[in-house]
C-alpha cells in the first residue's frame, strides 16, 4: 500500500514569500481594461501542448494529487477524464455498491426481502469489479509503464479483483451444486477503499502505521511478557484457593483463563470484579491487583502512546516533507512551460497566464483570471516571476463568492429603500437582534420541557419571522450562505410541513412529538452564544478547524471494523439469536437462552445481551462498535466463547482490539493532540500576510471594505476591517459574524491600493474555516522541513514584507 509514483500534498499558504515594491504600482492596468505593462519579451508564446501539460501540473499542485503521467497529448486529456468529478462519482457509486452488498448477502437481517437471491448480489459485484478493472486499465494507458508496475497500490488491486472473481465462479459453482460454501474474498472489499488513487490520505495513515508497528512491536511484546509473568504469579498463588469469580465461574484455576483475565483487567473492563473474590478472602492480596494496574495501565499504556505519537510523527513527517517537495516541482514544471524571457529575467505575462488558467479552470471567468492576476502580482510590474507563481495554487483553493444583488432591491427598489425599510434592515443587522432571538431559543427549550400546549406554534411563527426578516435584509444569497441560516429553515420548514400534515389528520399528538423534536434542535445553536465567549471561542474553533481531518482516522478505521464485521459472520452466525422485545420471557425451547442451551444461566444471557450477534452487517457493525468502548467486552466475548465452545474464540476479540484500540486509537489520539495543539497555539497568533493584506488593499475579501492608509504618526494599533457604523449590505453576513478577523496591520503594509471592489462580484474568502487533512498535516512540519537550495534564493532575493507572519488557513 506504498507508491513513490503518487504525491498527496495539499497545502496552505504558510512560508510563502511575497515581494512588495510599492514604487512600481505605475506599472499596473486597471481591471476594468485588463491591459498590461509594456513588456520587452525575447520568445515566443507557448505551445497548446505545453499549456496542456502546465495546467495538468498546476491542477495536481493546486489538489494535492499528482500521477505520473505521459507528457503527451493524449495522455494529458485521458488523466484530465480519469480526475473529472464524472468519473470519479461512478467510482463512489461502485464502491458504495460493493461494500454495501454485504446488507443483502447470506447472511442478512430477517426480513421478507433478505437476504436477495445470490446471482443478484453476485452480478452487482461482477459489474463493480468490471468497473474497477476498466478504471486501471484507464490508468495504465496514460501512465508511465515502468512505473505503473512498481506502484504497490496497483499489484494490490490486481490481486484483490483477481480474488474476488476468483471467489465467484467458486461460489456460484458450489451453490448450484447445492453445497454450503462461504464467500472468503468478502473482507477484501474494503482494502479498494485504501488502495484506488482517491484513497490517499487513508492509504498515507496505513503506510504510517505499519511504518510505526516495529517501533511499537518491541513495547508489545514486552508488555505480554509482563502480562504472561503477572499470571503465573496469579496462577500459582489462588489456583487451590477454592475461590470463584462472582458469576461462580473457577477463579484462577488454569494458566490460559488466568492470562485472559489479566489481559482483560488491563482494559479496565473487569474491574474491580476480578480483584474481590481475593479481597475478600484476605485484604494483602489487593496489592498484587495494585501493582499490576499500576505497571501494565499506568505505565505501559503510557508508553505505548509516547512511543506511538513519537514514530508515527516522523514517519507522518517524512511524508508531508515528499509531498511539499512534489508539490515544489510540480509548480516550477508549470511555470518551467509557460515562462517568457523579459528583460532577462524568467517570468510569465498576462496572456499565456490567462492561457493556462483557462486550461486549468475552465468553468472560470475572465474576471477571475484577471484578480488572480493582481493579486499574485504583488510587485505592479506588470508579469509574474517564479517566487510569485508558487502562491497560485493556494491562491485558487481559497473558495469565492460571486456577491449577488439583493432581489427585493432589485424588484421594489422604493420599498427597500424607504425610510421604514431601512429601520427595519439596520435593526436586523444590528448585533442585539440575533442575542434576542438567541433568548428566545432558550426560552423555547425550557417551554419545551414544560409540556405546554399549542405554545410551540407561538415559536414556531416567531422563528418563522426572523428567517424571513434576514431573508429580506441581507438577500437571499448572502442568507444561505451561512449553514446556520440553512440549518434554521430545514428545521423550521421542516415543522409547519409536518405539522399542518398531521393537523389535517387529526393527529395532535404526533403533531406536538414532532415539533418538539424539530424545534429543540434549534436549541444546538446555544454553540453560538458560547462561541462569542473566548475561553470558549479558541477551544470551539480549534475543534471545527481539525474535525475534517480526523475523517481520515475514521475511514482507517471503518476499513477494520468492516473486515472483522464480515469474519465475525461467516464465525458466528446464528450461534447468538435475537427474537425481538419477548426473547427473555419466551418458553419455547427454540428460542430460550439467545437461541443455545451453552448460553443457559451465563452472565451475557442475564444481561440481556442477545442482540450482540454477528448475524448480519448491522448487528455486527454494533458489537465491534461496543468493543472498541471496551466497557463490558469481555462478557460479549465469554458469550461467544460458550456459544461456539471454543475459548480459541478469545483470539478472534483480542485481534481486534489490539488492533483497534491499542494501536489506531492511540494514533488517533496521537493525531488529535499534534493537531489540537498547533491549531490551539496557532489561533492565538494568527495575523494577516502579505497576500491576504494584497486582497483587502484590493477590496475583494469576503465582508471587507479597503484598508485606508493610517497616517504615520499614529503607529500600529489593532483595528478591525469593518468600521461597526458604516456597515453595507456586504459588510456582514447572514448572522452579523465579521467574515475579517481582527488583525494587526503593519504601517508599511498598508501602501498604494487599488479599490476593485465596484468592478467586480467576485470576493475572497479569507476567515479561517475547517481544514482538510492537506493542509492541516502541511500546518504541522512547515516550520521543520528544510528549504531546498532554490527557495532558500527565494527568501534572500525576494523577502516578505514582514517576514514574521505566516498564512492562515484559506481552505
Amino acid at each position: 500500500m506504498s507508491e513513490r509514483s503518487e504525491t498527496e500534498s495539499e497545502r496552505d499558504l504558510d512560508g510563502i514569500d511575497v515581494v512588495s515594491e510599492p514604487d512600481a504600482s505605475s506599472k499596473r492596468s486597471s481591471l476594468r481594461s485588463g491591459a498590461g505593462g509594456v513588456i520587452d519579451r525575447n520568445d515566443s508564446s507557448p505551445a497548446p501542448h505545453q499549456v496542456l501539460l502546465a495546467a495538468a501540473y498546476l491542477d495536481d499542485a493546486r489538489s494535492g494529487t499528482h500521477m505520473e503521467f505521459e507528457p503527451t497529448v493524449s495522455a494529458v486529456n485521458m488523466y484530465t477524464t480519469y480526475k473529472s468529478w464524472w468519473f470519479t462519482g461512478i467510482l463512489y457509486v461502485a464502491l458504495f455498491i460493493i461494500l454495501g452488498l454485504a446488507i443483502f448477502e447470506e447472511p442478512a437481517a430477517n426480513s421478507q426481502y433478505l437476504p436477495l437471491p445470490f446471482y443478484i448480489t453476485v452480478t452487482l459485484e461482477i459489474l463493480c469489479v468490471g468497473f474497477f478493472m476498466f478504471r486501471l486499465a484507464h490508468e495504465f494507458l496514460f501512465s508511465k509503464k515502468s512505473m505503473f508496475w512498481t506502484d504497490a497500490k496497483h499489484i494490490m488491486i490486481i490481486i484483490i479483483l483477481a480474488l474476488t472473481l476468483i471467489d465467484i465462479c467458486i461460489y456460484t459453482g458450489l451453490v448450484e451444486s447445492n453445497i454450503s460454501t462461504v464467500r472468503w474474498s468478502r473482507p477484501l472489499r474494503p482494502l479498494l477503499i485504501v488502495n484506488i488513487p482517491e484513497g490517499r490520505q487513508i492509504r498515507r495513515a496505513f503506510r504510517n502505521i505499519r511504518r510505526t508497528l516495529p517501533e511499537i512491536s518491541s513495547v508489545l511484546i514486552l508488555f505480554l511478557l509482563v502480562i504472561f509473568l503477572f499470571a503465573m504469579m496469579f496462577y500459582k498463588l489462588f489456583k487451590n484457593k477454592g475461590m470463584t469469580k462472582v458469576d461462580g465461574t473457577p477463579y484462577f484455576q488454569n494458566f490460559f483463563d488466568s492470562y485472559w483475565d489479566l489481559y482483560v483487567l488491563v482494559t479496565t473492563a473487569n474491574s474491580p470484579d476480578i480483584m474481590m473474590p481475593a479481597y475478600d478472602q484476605k485484604a494483602f492480596y489487593s496489592i498484587f491487583f495494585i501493582v499490576f494496574e499500576v505497571v501494565c495501565i499506568y505505565i505501559f499504556m503510557s508508553i505505548f502512546l509516547a512511543v506511538i505519537y513519537n514514530n508515527y510523527r516522523k514517519n507522518l513527517k517524512m511524508e508531508v516533507k515528499e509531498a511539499v517537495e512534489r508539490k515544489r516541482e510540480l509548480i516550477d514544471h508549470a511555470f518551467d512551460m509557460m515562462k517568457s524571457d523579459v528583460f532577462g529575467r524568467e517570468v510569465i505575462i498576462q496572456g499565456d497566464f490567462n492561457q493556462l488558467l483557462k486550461k486549468t479552470k475552465p468553468n472560470k471567468s475572465e474576471q477571475y483570471f484577471k484578480i488572480l492576476w493582481y493579486v499574485l502580482d504583488v510587485d505592479n510590474n506588470g508579469y509574474i516571476d517564479k517566487s510569485e507563481f508558487h502562491n497560485l495554487p493556494d491562491l485558487m483553493n481559497i473558495k469565492i463568492t460571486e456577491v449577488k444583488p439583493n432581489l427585493c432591491e432589485r424588484f421594489i427598489p422604493n420599498v427597500y429603500r424607504g425610510k421604514y425599510s431601512k429601520m427595519i434592515i439596520h435593526s436586523v443587522k444590528h448585533k442585539y437582534f440575533r442575542y434576542i432571538f438567541d433568548a428566545i431559543i432558550l426560552i423555547n427549550a425550557f417551554v419545551i420541557l414544560s409540556d405546554l400546549d399549542y405554545v410551540e406554534w407561538g415559536f414556531l411563527a416567531i422563528f418563522t419571522l426572523e428567517i424571513l426578516l434576514k431573508i429580506y435584509a441581507f438577500g437571499f444569497y448572502m442568507f444561505i450562505s451561512k449553514y446556520w441560516n440553512i440549518f434554521d429553515t430545514i428545521i423550521i420548514g421542516s415543522a409547519f410541513i409536518f405539522d399542518i400534515i398531521d393537523e389535517a389528520r387529526g393527529d395532535n399528538a404526533d403533531a406536538n412529538i414532532i415539533l418538539d423534536v424539530l424545534l429543540i434542535l434549534r436549541v444546538l445553536r446555544i454553540i453560538k452564544i458560547f462561541h462569542g465567549v473566548d475561553s470558549f471561542k479558541m477551544i470551539l474553533n480549534t475543534i471545527m478547524h481539525i474535525l475534517p481531518s480526523l475523517l481520515t482516522y475514521v475511514g482507517v478505521l471503518f476499513v477494520f471494523v468492516y473486515i472483522f464485521a464480515i469474519v465475525g459472520m461467516e464465525s458466528f452466525k446464528n450461534k447468538i439469536r435475537f427474537f425481538g422485545p419477548n426473547t427473555y420471557n419466551t418458553t419455547d425451547p427454540e428460542k430460550l437462552w439467545c437461541g443455545n442451551e451453552a448460553l443457559k444461566d451465563s452472565l451475557f444471557y442475564r444481561d440481556k445481551y442477545c442482540a450482540n450477534n454477528f448475524n448480519d452487517i448491522g448487528s455486527a457493525i454494533v458489537v465491534l462498535f461496543e468493543l472498541l468502548v471496551v466497557n463490558q467486552w469481555h462478557i460479549i466475548t465469554d458469550g461467544f466463547v460458550l456459544a461456539t465452545g471454543s475459548k480459541a474464540t478469545r483470539l478472534f476479540f483480542i485481534a481486534y482490539h489490539m488492533i483497534t484500540v491499542i494501536i489506531i486509537l492511540n494514533i488517533f489520539t496521537a493525531f488529535v493532540l499534534e493537531a489540537f495543539l498547533l491549531e490551539y497555539s496557532y489561533s492565538k497568533g494568527a495575523l494577516e500576510t502579505a497576500l491576504e493584506t494584497k486582497i483587502n488593499e484590493m477590496g475583494l475579501a469576503y465582508g471587507s471594505k479597503p484598508i485606508k492608509n493610517k497616517p504615520k504618526n499614529e503607529g500600529t494599533i489593532k483595528e478591525s476591517i469593518l468600521d461597526d457604523d458604516e456597515l453595507d449590505s456586504d459588510s456582514v453576513d447572514a448572522d452579523h459574524d465579521n467574515l475579517q478577523y481582527v488583525a494587526e496591520q503593519l504601517e508599511e503594509i498598508v501602501r498604494n491600493y487599488t479599490n476593485y471592489s465596484k468592478d467586480t462580484d467576485i470576493r475572497f474568502h479569507l476567515k479561517k474555516g475547517a481544514m482538510n487533512v492537506h493542509t492541516l498535516l502541511q500546518k504541522m512540519f512547515i516550520h521543520e522541513l528544510e528549504l531546498t537550495s532554490n527557495d532558500l534564493k527565494a527568501v534572500e532575493t525576494n523577502p516578505m514584507t514582514d517576514p514574521s507572519k505566516h498564512f492562515d488557513s484559506f481552505n
